[in-house]
């Protein structure tokens, strides 16, 4: 993602990868949900519950991310996205 769609406007690059990630990770939910087999709702209500302890690392990080995003020259947002991405 970060290759093929690289705006000059790091902010912009912020928030449409967010959106990338948010719509494929609901994706890839259903699809666990839809698998056959019986296991895979079993193993996502435990997943679901391990995630939850999660949160307050992933406010945190949102909460970072958009001063330390605007602290960085865009060009070293743009490499570090091209090399996070490899």
């Amino acid at each position: 993602m970060a290759v093929a769609y690289r705006p000059d406007d790091v902010d912009r690059m912020h928030a449409t990868m967010s959106a990338f990630f948010a719509v494929t990770s609901v994706a890839s939910i259903i699809t666990l949900l839809a698998s056959p087999g019986g296991t895979a709702p079993r193993q996502f209500g435990i997943d679901l519950v391990e995630s939850v302890s999660m949160i307050p690392f992933l406010a945190i990080g949102l909460l970072l991310a958009k001063p330390i995003t605007r602290a960085l020259k865009p060009a070293t947002v743009h490499a570090a996205s091209l090399v996070l991405s490899a």
